[in-house]
Protein backbone atom coordinates (compact mmCIF):
# COMPACT_ATOMS: atom_id res chain seq x y z
CA UNK A 1 0.00 0.00 0.00
CA UNK A 2 2.93 2.03 0.07
CA UNK A 3 2.97 4.96 -2.84
CA UNK A 4 5.17 4.57 -5.42
CA UNK A 5 7.74 7.27 -6.14
CA UNK A 6 5.98 10.48 -6.40
CA UNK A 7 3.13 8.89 -8.83
CA UNK A 8 -0.69 8.95 -8.24
CA UNK A 9 -0.72 5.32 -7.69
CA UNK A 10 0.34 3.15 -4.70
CA UNK A 11 2.15 -0.29 -4.88
CA UNK A 12 -0.92 -2.09 -4.45
CA UNK A 13 -2.76 -0.44 -8.01
CA UNK A 14 0.39 -2.20 -10.19
CA UNK A 15 -1.94 -4.07 -12.42
CA UNK A 16 -4.17 -2.61 -11.13
CA UNK A 17 -4.62 -5.18 -7.51
CA UNK A 18 -1.15 -5.79 -6.70
CA UNK A 19 -2.26 -7.15 -3.07
CA UNK A 20 -2.30 -10.88 -2.65
CA UNK A 21 -6.27 -11.37 -1.80
CA UNK A 22 -5.21 -12.47 1.69
CA UNK A 23 -4.17 -9.26 2.46
CA UNK A 24 -7.93 -7.66 2.40
CA UNK A 25 -10.05 -8.39 5.16
CA UNK A 26 -12.83 -9.08 2.96
CA UNK A 27 -12.75 -10.04 -1.14
CA UNK A 28 -15.94 -10.78 -3.33
CA UNK A 29 -17.12 -11.05 -6.38
CA UNK A 30 -20.13 -9.12 -6.69
CA UNK A 31 -21.54 -10.02 -10.47
CA UNK A 32 -20.59 -10.18 -13.99
CA UNK A 33 -20.71 -7.39 -16.83
CA UNK A 34 -19.86 -6.24 -20.19
CA UNK A 35 -17.53 -3.11 -19.75
CA UNK A 36 -15.33 -1.12 -22.58
CA UNK A 37 -11.93 -2.32 -21.71
CA UNK A 38 -8.13 -1.77 -23.84
CA UNK A 39 -7.09 -5.61 -24.46
CA UNK A 40 -5.61 -4.95 -28.12
CA UNK A 41 -3.32 -1.91 -27.33
CA UNK A 42 -1.30 -0.21 -29.63
CA UNK A 43 2.33 0.60 -28.21
CA UNK A 44 2.10 4.56 -28.23
CA UNK A 45 5.71 5.60 -27.45
CA UNK A 46 8.33 7.08 -30.66
CA UNK A 47 10.73 8.77 -29.14
CA UNK A 48 12.18 12.12 -30.75
CA UNK A 49 14.20 15.19 -29.89
CA UNK A 50 11.79 17.49 -30.23
CA UNK A 51 9.55 17.19 -27.37
CA UNK A 52 6.44 16.44 -29.40
CA UNK A 53 2.84 15.38 -28.10
CA UNK A 54 3.06 13.52 -31.16
CA UNK A 55 5.76 11.63 -29.70
CA UNK A 56 2.83 10.13 -27.10
CA UNK A 57 0.54 8.53 -29.83
CA UNK A 58 -1.75 7.35 -27.32
CA UNK A 59 -1.98 10.13 -24.66
CA UNK A 60 -4.09 12.98 -25.84
CA UNK A 61 -1.94 15.70 -24.92
CA UNK A 62 -3.73 18.01 -27.39
CA UNK A 63 -7.41 18.28 -25.42
CA UNK A 64 -8.29 18.93 -21.37
CA UNK A 65 -7.42 17.10 -19.09
CA UNK A 66 -4.54 15.73 -21.08
CA UNK A 67 -4.86 12.21 -19.95
CA UNK A 68 -7.20 10.29 -21.97
CA UNK A 69 -5.50 7.10 -23.77
CA UNK A 70 -6.35 7.08 -27.54
CA UNK A 71 -6.76 3.57 -27.68
CA UNK A 72 -9.10 1.17 -29.03
CA UNK A 73 -11.92 0.23 -26.30
CA UNK A 74 -13.21 -4.01 -26.74
CA UNK A 75 -16.48 -4.53 -25.21
CA UNK A 76 -15.09 -7.34 -22.34
CA UNK A 77 -17.18 -9.65 -19.99
CA UNK A 78 -15.65 -9.09 -16.95
CA UNK A 79 -16.07 -10.36 -12.86
CA UNK A 80 -16.59 -7.27 -10.74
CA UNK A 81 -14.60 -8.09 -8.27
CA UNK A 82 -14.78 -5.43 -4.54
CA UNK A 83 -11.92 -6.16 -2.26
CA UNK A 84 -11.88 -4.44 1.46
CA UNK A 85 -8.35 -3.16 2.62
CA UNK A 86 -7.26 -3.61 5.79
CA UNK A 87 -7.36 -0.55 8.12
CA UNK A 88 -4.24 1.15 8.16
CA UNK A 89 -4.37 0.93 4.05
CA UNK A 90 -5.87 4.84 2.42
CA UNK A 91 -8.30 3.34 -0.09
CA UNK A 92 -11.62 2.42 1.74
CA UNK A 93 -12.59 -0.08 -1.17
CA UNK A 94 -11.39 -1.38 -4.39
CA UNK A 95 -13.37 -2.09 -7.08
CA UNK A 96 -11.62 -4.55 -10.23
CA UNK A 97 -12.64 -5.60 -13.53
CA UNK A 98 -10.82 -9.03 -14.52
CA UNK A 99 -11.87 -10.71 -17.80
CA UNK A 100 -14.29 -13.61 -17.40
CA UNK A 101 -12.11 -15.64 -19.74
CA UNK A 102 -8.44 -14.88 -18.92
CA UNK A 103 -7.35 -14.05 -15.59
CA UNK A 104 -6.90 -10.71 -16.36
CA UNK A 105 -7.81 -7.14 -14.52
CA UNK A 106 -8.11 -4.41 -17.09
CA UNK A 107 -9.38 -1.39 -14.30
CA UNK A 108 -10.21 -0.83 -11.34
CA UNK A 109 -11.87 2.06 -8.86
CA UNK A 110 -10.69 3.23 -5.38
CA UNK A 111 -12.89 4.35 -2.73
CA UNK A 112 -11.47 7.02 0.25
CA UNK A 113 -13.17 5.68 3.42
CA UNK A 114 -15.86 7.58 3.27
CA UNK A 115 -16.69 5.58 0.69
CA UNK A 116 -16.35 8.28 -1.96
CA UNK A 117 -14.89 7.50 -5.26
CA UNK A 118 -10.89 8.66 -5.52
CA UNK A 119 -8.97 7.26 -8.12
CA UNK A 120 -9.75 5.54 -12.12
CA UNK A 121 -7.01 2.83 -12.64
CA UNK A 122 -6.43 1.71 -16.22
CA UNK A 123 -4.04 -1.17 -17.48
CA UNK A 124 -3.80 -1.12 -21.74
CA UNK A 125 -3.00 -4.88 -22.33
CA UNK A 126 -2.15 -6.46 -25.41
CA UNK A 127 -1.66 -10.06 -26.99
CA UNK A 128 2.06 -10.64 -26.99
CA UNK A 129 4.41 -13.51 -27.95
CA UNK A 130 7.93 -13.98 -26.28
CA UNK A 131 10.83 -14.65 -28.04
CA UNK A 132 10.21 -17.72 -27.33
CA UNK A 133 7.01 -18.52 -28.36
CA UNK A 134 5.28 -18.19 -25.36
CA UNK A 135 1.74 -16.41 -25.67
CA UNK A 136 0.84 -14.19 -22.72
CA UNK A 137 -1.36 -10.57 -22.10
CA UNK A 138 1.06 -7.73 -21.02
CA UNK A 139 0.21 -4.39 -20.15
CA UNK A 140 2.19 -1.93 -22.10
CA UNK A 141 0.42 1.63 -20.90
CA UNK A 142 -1.39 2.71 -17.73
CA UNK A 143 -3.58 5.65 -16.60
CA UNK A 144 -3.63 6.07 -12.52
CA UNK A 145 -5.79 8.85 -12.16
CA UNK A 146 -6.78 10.25 -9.05
CA UNK A 147 -10.07 12.61 -9.52
CA UNK A 148 -9.37 14.35 -5.91
CA UNK A 149 -6.21 15.94 -6.87
CA UNK A 150 -7.35 16.41 -10.44
CA UNK A 151 -3.42 14.68 -11.34
CA UNK A 152 -3.02 11.94 -13.58
CA UNK A 153 0.21 9.41 -13.89
CA UNK A 154 0.84 7.57 -17.13
CA UNK A 155 2.85 5.29 -17.93
CA UNK A 156 3.75 4.00 -21.63
CA UNK A 157 6.06 1.32 -22.63
CA UNK A 158 8.39 1.61 -25.85
CA UNK A 159 8.80 -2.18 -26.18
CA UNK A 160 8.17 -4.96 -23.77
CA UNK A 161 10.34 -7.91 -24.18
CA UNK A 162 9.25 -11.85 -22.78
CA UNK A 163 12.10 -14.39 -22.30
CA UNK A 164 14.83 -13.11 -24.56
CA UNK A 165 16.74 -15.83 -26.40
CA UNK A 166 19.92 -14.28 -25.12
CA UNK A 167 19.29 -14.62 -21.21
CA UNK A 168 20.23 -18.28 -19.91
CA UNK A 169 19.60 -19.84 -16.73
CA UNK A 170 22.77 -19.43 -15.27
CA UNK A 171 22.47 -15.15 -15.85
CA UNK A 172 19.76 -16.22 -12.58
CA UNK A 173 22.00 -16.94 -10.33
CA UNK A 174 22.17 -15.32 -7.10
CA UNK A 175 25.34 -14.77 -7.48
CA UNK A 176 25.17 -13.14 -11.06
CA UNK A 177 22.29 -11.24 -9.93
CA UNK A 178 24.30 -10.08 -6.93
CA UNK A 179 27.20 -8.83 -9.27
CA UNK A 180 24.94 -7.15 -11.34
CA UNK A 181 23.68 -5.87 -8.61
CA UNK A 182 26.99 -4.23 -7.73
Amino acid sequence: MDPVGGLDMLNDDIYVWNARPSWYPKTKVVGRRWVLAISDAKLGYTPSKKGTPEEWATVDLKNAPYWNPVQTWQPREVWVIEGTPPTEHPYGKKVVYMDVNYPRIYMGEAYDKKGEFWKFINFHMTPSVGEDGTKYSSSIQGDIIDFKARHASIFLFRNYKLNEAKIKEGDLTYSALESIAK
